[in-house]
């Protein structure tokens, strides 16, 4: 493979994981050459985003759950109340 073709190959991982990355798939990571050039440090910087990205879905879900106890409680307690 020429260094261009390779280059291409590179950029095009990159934008594939970017659009993954917007579609909602934080699951996978992008490999580092041996070069560790400019284009590792952008997939470096793609594999942190998902990451975070993955942390805050993590949080959002944490979050969400833990409200939706709370109204079960309170509809629970709610209907405990209008039995009296």
């Amino acid at each position: 493979m020429t260094p261009v073709t390779l280059t291409a190959e590179r950029v095009h991982q990159l934008l594939d994981k970017l659009e993954r990355l917007a579609a909602g798939d934080t699951n996978t990571t992008l490999e580092l050459s041996p070069l560790h050039d400019e284009l590792d440090a952008i997939a470096h910087g793609i594999n942190v985003l998902a990451d975070e990205l993955r942390w805050a879905h993590g949080r959002i879900t944490q979050s969400e759950r833990a409200k939706a106890d709370e109204l079960r409680e309170a509809l629970a307690h709610l209907g405990r109340v209008g039995m009296l």
